[in-house]
């Protein structure tokens, strides 16, 4: 009977407390964040998994309807994504790896190689993208 006691009273606390909802998917974006950064981030999650970088501009056609903004910045020069860079496992030192050209003259958002969106000001943009 105390053994009975005892799982009760533990499937309570475990129902009243739970256990944690499990945080899957890429990490949150900044709520201020552009959309347009965001669907950047999205894309370079998804390429990554395949490890296979973009190239260059022709490889961004197989997402035009999957990520329309991200074809659209970046053939109108709002958007800048580093080709042959890939979001990486646990980076280290993160690195830009695409930005908004905004912060080409003051403050934008970037993708670093971890994943995350940050804010970015142009000393921390690559050189001679």
């Amino acid at each position: 009977m105390k053994n009975l006691y005892r799982l009760t009273f533990c499937l309570l606390v475990g129902l009243m407390f739970g256990c944690g909802k499990p945080d899957y998917g890429p990490p949150k974006a900044p709520n201020e964040a552009s959309e347009l950064i965001v669907q950047a981030r999205d894309l370079l999650l998804e390429v990554s998994t395949g490890g296979v970088p973009f190239k260059g501009k022709a490889d961004l056609k197989p997402y035009d309807e999957t990520f329309p903004l991200v074809k659209k910045a970046v053939e109108g020069g709002e958007l800048v994504i580093v080709f042959g860079k890939t979001i990486k496992d646990n980076s280290p030192t993160p690195e830009v790896i695409a930005y908004e050209t905004s912060a080409e003259k003051g403050e934008g958002w970037a993708v670093k190689d971890d994943g995350k969106v940050y804010k970015v000001s142009s000393q921390d943009l690559p050189k001679g993208k």
